[in-house]
């Protein structure tokens, strides 16, 4: 399928049917003034979109790749599965810790208004 132009995306639809594309894409579409403009930044948000999934789908079959190679019967296979398990615990560890921090400070806030 060969993408749509600019001067396609003003022809073809009104308005309103480009405001609707522009927010289905995450954008804000009052803040661009006429059809061409949103036409543009739609064409634009497009293509960002289906390079961030060209570059997901590469990085999903490179991992897809590594863990055919990296078998948990192989030695470097458990040491990469320890590895990628060690960081998955840390970000836990991390996130939980902010998360200990945040209800601390909610805490103190009830015992303030509370006593206070």
């Amino acid at each position: 399928m060969s993408e749509e132009t600019e001067e396609e995306l003003v022809a073809s639809y009104r308005r309103q049917e480009l405001d609707e594309m522009a927010e289905a894409l995450g954008l804000n579409p009052l803040d661009y003034p006429n059809k061409r403009s949103i036409a543009e930044v739609i064409l634009r948000a497009r293509r960002e979109q289906r390079e961030r999934e060209r570059v997901e789908k590469e990085r999903e079959a490179r991992e897809g790749e590594v863990r055919k190679k990296m078998s948990v019967s192989t030695v470097k296979g458990k040491m990469a599965a320890i590895k990628a398990t060690a960081e998955k615990m840390q970000k836990a560890v991390k996130e939980l810790q902010a998360g200990i921090e945040e209800q601390a400070n909610e805490n103190r806030a009830y015992v303030k208004a509370f006593y206070g």
